[in-house]
């Protein structure tokens, strides 16, 4: 039978337990406000985009009520819900406006010509 405890030292059990092989550097995260706003000025978000970027900070900041925020901006709680569902925590490009116009259309379809009989 096989003592595991003493099995040669591998990748999951390592020679040293307790001491770190290396330092670790302390990580300063923004906060989602500023994250959010250098995302819109790296994506160059329109101007539309970041009225709803506004949208968005300002919900968080009045403590999560979208009827305050609807209220505060003139705009219909549907609409506010319609672009926060799609902000989904962090995705500031889903802000933009996208085309209404349908990608395949009816005119690039070729039709079967009749025949002319005479």
């Amino acid at each position: 039978m096989k003592n595991f405890s003493m099995s040669p030292p591998n990748i999951i059990q390592p020679i040293i337990v307790g001491v770190p092989f290396f330092k670790r550097k302390k990580l300063d995260l923004q906060d989602r406000v500023t994250r959010w706003r250098g995302i819109a000025n790296i994506v160059e978000l329109s101007p539309a985009g970041r009225l709803r970027l506004e949208w968005m900070i300002f919900y968080e900041s009045c403590g999560h009520n979208a009827y305050a925020t609807a209220k505060h901006f003139g705009i219909a709680p549907k609409t506010f819900y319609k672009w926060f569902n799609l902000f989904d925590n962090g995705k500031v490009k889903q802000l933009e406006d996208k085309s209404s116009r349908p990608k395949m259309s009816g005119l690039g379809r070729s039709l079967p010509l009749k025949s002319a009989v005479s």
